[in-house]
C-alpha cells in the first residue's frame, strides 16, 4: 500500500504530465497555423512567378529603395527593380510620377532560405 505522501507525489506527476501534453498540443496548433500561413505565401510567390510578377505606378516621393522594401520587405533589392525596367529607368537615382515600373517576382532562391529551420 503507498503512503499519503507517495500518493500526493504520484498525483503531482500526473498534473505535471498532463500539462506538458495541453502545451504540446497548443505548440502544435500554432505550429500548424505557421505552416499553413507559409504554404500560402509560397502559393501566391509561385502564382507571382508564373504571371511575371506585378507592375507599381510611381508616386511622388517614391525611389526604387522605397518601392523595393514596400514589394520584397528590404530595400537593398531595389536592383532588382532597376534591372527589370531599365528600358524605362536612365538613372536609379530619379524615377517619375506615373512610371508604371515592373517588379519582378522573387526567385526560388530568395523564398527558401528563411524557412531552411524548418527542415
Amino acid at each position: 500500500m503507498l503512503s499519503q505522501e507517495e500518493l500526493e507525489k504520484i498525483r503531482e506527476e500526473i498534473r505535471s504530465a498532463i500539462e506538458e501534453l495541453n502545451l504540446a498540443r497548443e505548440t502544435r496548433k500554432e505550429m500548424e497555423g505557421y505552416l499553413k500561413a507559409i504554404e500560402e505565401q509560397l502559393k501566391a510567390y509561385k502564382e507571382k512567378i508564373e504571371a511575371g510578377g506585378e507592375t507599381y505606378t510611381v508616386r511622388k516621393g517614391d525611389s526604387l529603395w522605397k518601392i523595393s522594401k514596400k514589394y520584397y520587405g528590404t530595400p537593398f533589392k531595389w536592383p532588382l527593380i532597376y534591372r527589370a525596367n531599365k528600358d524605362k529607368i536612365k538613372d536609379p537615382n530619379r524615377i517619375f510620377p506615373g512610371q508604371v515600373l515592373r517588379i519582378p517576382p522573387p526567385s526560388e532562391e530568395e523564398i527558401r532560405p528563411p524557412l531552411m529551420h524548418l527542415k
